[in-house]
């Protein structure tokens, strides 16, 4: 039986005669693979650290926004825009992820929770996420991992010099922010004033505290919920990022509107 079947197959071998048909080129770019932009230096980190470009996100988006979206990330805000943030990663207290702005920590005691929402997103290059260990030159600390907020240095991804955006939302929600960056031979340097703001008037359903009684509820108007911010950075460093140095400063200005 073995040996019919395979006398059979041989025949019906030579009996098939090739099929002729045009050939199809085509020509086009392969679209960019996820992680494609941080290749090269993912070679050299290891794969628990996630970068994070602020120009992939709203030009509103704040810090813990970008975070949000990370694997293994979660945020917690108690409001709206201008509202506290905090990010936990890996299940860890927020008070346990170290947060840095180009390598220097800003809480000098462990186990204190940043404020992610006095920075904006647009004003750093990149979000460095580190799940777990923590690099040694970020200080090592850290039960949860850390978050390292790199200031921009030098021109743009895309060589410009200079890149300015503004916009307005619901509940008086208000941006603008302006970049200036340049090459000086061997030397970068970088500008950014931001500023950030809304009313918060919106409208929303009380009960009066009295879930029970209906005859006190009504709609009311949030009040004291408004906030303005301004944040001014500047740094000035070589090519190689051997030298750099830079200051910040922030000033927030934010209303207590109280249980609803």
């Amino acid at each position: 039986m073995l040996g019919t079947a395979r006398d059979a197959r041989a025949d019906s071998d030579d009996d098939a005669t090739p099929v002729g048909g045009e050939t199809i080129v085509i020509e086009g770019q392969a679209p960019a693979r996820e992680g494609a932009r941080d290749r090269d230096r993912a070679l050299g980190d290891a794969p628990f650290v996630t970068i994070l470009h602020p120009d992939e996100h709203a030009a509103t988006a704040s810090v813990a926004d970008a975070l949000a979206t990370a694997a293994g990330v979660q945020t917690r805000s108690l409001g709206g825009p201008g509202a506290f943030e905090s990010v936990s990663v890996r299940g860890a207290s927020p008070g346990h992820t170290v947060v840095l702005v180009d390598g220097v920590p800003l809480a000098r005691l462990a186990a204190v929770t940043t404020d992610l929402g006095r920075f904006a997103l647009a004003g750093f290059s990149e979000v460095e996420l580190y799940r777990g260990a923590v690099p040694i030159e970020l200080g090592g600390a850290g039960v949860g991992g850390a978050v390292n907020l790199v200031t921009r240095l030098g021109r743009g991804e895309a060589g410009d010099r200079l890149h300015a955006s503004m916009g307005v939302g619901s509940f008086g929600a208000r941006h603008a922010r302006v970049h200036y960056g340049d090459d000086h031979g061997r030397v970068l340097s970088s500008t950014t004033l931001g500023y950030q703001g809304a009313t918060g008037d919106y409208t929303y359903f009380s009960d009066g505290g009295t879930p029970l009684n209906r005859a006190d509820d009504r709609y009311e108007v949030r009040h004291n919920n408004a906030f303005d911010q301004l944040d001014l950075a500047s740094r000035v460093g070589d090519a190689a990022r051997t030298r750099v140095g830079g200051a910040r400063v922030a000033w927030k200005q934010q209303g207590l509107p109280g249980s609803t």
